[in-house]
């Protein structure tokens, strides 16, 4: 956590209004009707709009190609994601160095145009306090990923407004304190971004040459493989291991006689699987053989995230898996499924799934699955490989909690102080605004 000089509670109250007597809500683009229609503009789409503040305006489009089906907006405008679960994330910005002052953009943003005594900088940090969003949440319409916030919700929010000077400098801080805890969680995410390359790596190394220093190598004749240990083999996959693609779940079919736990691709993550609180399928005894789950299976993502994976442990009951996820079973008792997982990861982290496909792989089949060839080294070496690296792999996960820990902490930091100056519930550090002229 970094250091922080304390905040002292306020002295004073601010009025309070509703949100619609300091804005102009989603402002109409008839006031740029006039501009000619080849006149270029800025196009933002949502992956445009971040979570800390930021809007790339980059790209530009004639405003006749963007004039309808888009939302208009202007510079300085505040830009607030409406949709599920953007908007919940934080996805917000101040529009600035809009091309020609103007943008356009995906439709599921609400514009906020301060009026005259209303900061746009403080308007957006109050749309990304916690009262704003969590209200926000709970009064959104519609179902699933589809929900969205109402402009009423905007217009009708509540909050105490100080006067147009104060709003500037809580925003000033605001601007310099974010600054320093943004630029701490970009370095712990570096940081996080540096054990993932050297876990790579050293798995890498264990996996396509072995344990041994300067053993001698010989060319595997795989383009993408390289040099192997001159005695490793490299059959197909399908020599290994049984690769088999779950139950196609048909709710038309069910027979509620015959209902069993299934896994699903989103149960299955890196060397963890969810077995809690699983969905039912219909799968007869009959069918346990062919779509159910052992102790020593690994389960593959067919789609999403191809090719992630993990490895079944005991398991006293019949669960069955979807056809979003492969089955590896081993063929004999000299192969290691912690060595399997290992050279998995391997395969997916350096994109060796898409090198043999003729397009980026979207869904990894059986058959490409049983086709590939991946180092087979001696049962024993096998073994030793994967207790090295799941002792690695201890030490990576210990290091890579504690970052993922840190940002947790510095992103609550940054919520709290955000929503406790901008409500006006602590005073601005006067003595501190300076550093931000």
């Amino acid at each position: 956590m970094m250091e922080t000089d304390p905040v002292p509670e306020r002295s004073h109250e601010w009025p309070v209004k509703r949100l619609r007597f300091s804005i102009i809500s989603n402002p109409v683009r008839s006031e740029v009707a006039d501009r000619p229609e080849d006149d270029l503009v800025s196009f933002v789409p949502m992956e445009a709009v971040g979570e800390f503040g930021e809007l790339d305006a980059s790209q530009e489009r004639q405003i006749a190609d963007v004039y309808t089906g888009y939302t208009y907006f202007a510079e300085g405008d505040v830009v607030v994601a409406k949709i599920t679960p953007c908007f919940e994330n934080g996805k917000g910005a101040v529009a600035t160095g809009l091309c020609n002052g103007v943008g356009f953009g995906t439709t599921e943003l609400h514009v906020l145009r301060a009026e005259v005594g209303i900061s746009n900088r403080w308007l957006y940090y109050l749309t990304v306090s916690e009262p704003f969003r969590r209200i926000g949440e709970s009064e959104m319409l519609g179902a699933g990923g589809q929900k969205r916030v109402p402009e009423d919700f905007i217009k009708d929010f509540r909050v105490g407004v100080p006067e147009f000077e104060e709003q500037e400098q809580i925003a000033n801080f605001l601007d310099w304190k974010t600054g320093q805890i943004d630029t701490l969680i970009a370095k712990k995410r570096a940081l996080i971004e540096r054990l993932k390359e050297k876990r790579l790596a050293v798995i890498t190394q264990a996996v396509t040459k072995g344990l041994v220093p300067d053993t001698s190598l010989r060319d595997s004749c795989i383009p993408w493989l390289g040099s192997i240990p001159v005695h490793w083999k490299t059959p197909p996959l399908s020599y290994r291991y049984s690769v088999e693609l779950g139950k196609m779940l048909d709710e038309k079919r069910i027979t509620r006689d015959a209902l069993v736990p299934y896994l699903r691709n989103v149960d299955v993550q890196w060397d963890s699987i969810n077995f809690d609180d699983l969905p039912e399928m219909d799968i007869s005894e009959a069918e346990y053989d062919r779509y159910t789950v052992a102790s020593g299976d690994i389960l593959v993502c067919e789609g999403g995230e191809v090719g992630r994976c993990a490895i079944v442990h005991e398991t006293s009951s019949v669960i069955g898996f979807q056809k979003a996820l492969h089955r590896l079973r081993p063929l004999a008792s000299d192969e290691d499924p912690r060595f399997m997982y290992y050279s998995l990861f391997w395969a997916a982290s350096s994109g060796i799934f898409n090198i043999e496909s003729a397009s980026t792989i979207a869904h990894l089949t059986a058959e490409q699955l049983r086709r590939y060839r991946l180092p087979q080294p001696s049962f024993g070496e096998q073994q030793e490989i994967a207790r090295f690296l799941d002792q690695q792999q201890g030490k990576w996960s210990r290091l890579l909690l504690k970052a993922a820990e840190a940002i947790e902490q510095l992103l609550e930091y940054r919520s709290a102080l955000i929503t406790a100056v901008v409500t006006g519930k602590l005073d601005v550090p006067r003595h501190d605004i300076h550093a931000t002229a």
